[in-house]
């Protein structure tokens, strides 16, 4: 039996740069007390409907986050701030809600971040 006769050939894939650029930030967990969730129903404020994140306030310390693109954090969550007693103060906003990784504070990996005042910086010496 002959075999059948195959042309060499050689081939090759080629990196080409994409403008997307996924980032390491460095981010403080800033919410005051209150509660944070997915508005998914699109009705303003927090209903039954909506999916419930977490509750208590930032833990103030600064946080890696990966993949976040290069233009910086964007809500993708709401808080609404309450007091003690879980009475609502003020209207509830948009919050950059995010799970740090290999960070354990408390019984909880959920943190949130305002982006009234901007509490991130880029991590250069990181990647993802």
């Amino acid at each position: 039996m002959r075999k059948e006769y195959v042309k060499p050939s050689i081939t090759s894939e080629e990196f080409v740069a994409n403008e997307y650029i996924a980032a390491c930030w460095n981010i403080r967990c800033n919410v005051p007390y209150g509660y944070g969730y997915y508005e998914t129903n699109g009705k303003p404020g927090y209903q039954s409907d909506d999916v419930y994140i977490a509750e208590g306030s930032g833990c103030k310390k600064m946080h890696e986050a990966r993949g976040i693109d290069a233009a910086g954090p964007a809500a993708n969550a709401m808080w609404q701030p309450t007091n003690v007693f879980g009475q609502k103060v003020g209207d509830p906003y948009g919050v950059f809600y995010f799970k740090a990784k290999g960070d354990h504070w408390g019984d909880s990996n959920h943190h949130f971040c305002t982006l009234d005042k901007v509490n991130w910086d880029p991590n250069p010496n990181a990647s993802n």
